[in-house]
């Protein structure tokens, strides 16, 4: 006969478990390991979900490596969290220069309009090639980064950009054709100022 008390709780079809290996006293009387209240730890959980930028993967690393030293993460886990982490950082290295990549495109092309900005005749292309290649890379700055904040205008503008491009030139000066060639009511109101003017 054991000396270790058996478990009082009761099973699902109503009977007391009875098991007496690995009970543990509570206050509710003795408990074997699928009885037993479970507590729930509040650092149990990741900080981070669902990782997005390279500071939430080292909240995270850093969250595992504390969780290992104080004995409640398994080295095989702790080992998962950071082959993890290894493989997000490379993955997303390529997004991150291309990041910077256009930060500097956009840079260029900003000094380019500076340097342009004493309206000579000869620097009106320059400066139109570099607004372009200004709007170009602030355009990719949005594309790799979504969730950056933009103006309604802005988003209208970047939007009709897209479109142009997407249409191409020829469908883009179109546009400015038809935008630029007075509608019928026009003519009729000018016609008549001539008329006026004449009078």
């Amino acid at each position: 006969m054991s000396d270790t008390p058996a478990c009082s709780a009761t099973t699902k079809a109503g009977k007391p478990c009875g098991k007496t290996v690995g009970t543990t006293p509570t206050p509710d009387g003795p408990r074997c390991a699928s009885h037993r209240p479970q507590t729930r730890d509040p650092g149990a959980r990741a900080p981070i979900r669902n990782p997005k930028t390279a500071d939430d993967v080292r909240r995270l690393v850093t969250w595992a490596m504390i969780r290992a030293a104080e004995d409640q993460l398994s080295a095989p886990s702790a080992n998962a969290v950071a082959g993890m982490a290894r493989v997000w950082l490379r993955v997303n290295e390529d997004k991150t220069q291309q990041v910077v990549e256009a930060v500097f495109t956009a840079l260029d092309a900003q000094q380019e309009m500076m340097r342009c900005m004493t309206v000579v005749e000869a620097s009106r292309t320059r400066y139109g090639t570099a607004k372009e290649a200004l709007q170009s890379a602030l355009d990719r700055l949005h594309e790799l980064t979504p969730g950056a904040k933009e103006s309604d205008e802005d988003a209208v503008a970047r939007e009709t950009r897209q479109r142009d491009t997407e249409r191409g030139t020829f469908g883009a000066a179109m546009d400015r054709i038809y935008m630029t060639t007075p509608s019928d009511e026009d003519v009729e109101d000018a016609e008549d100022a001539d008329d006026a003017a004449t009078d």
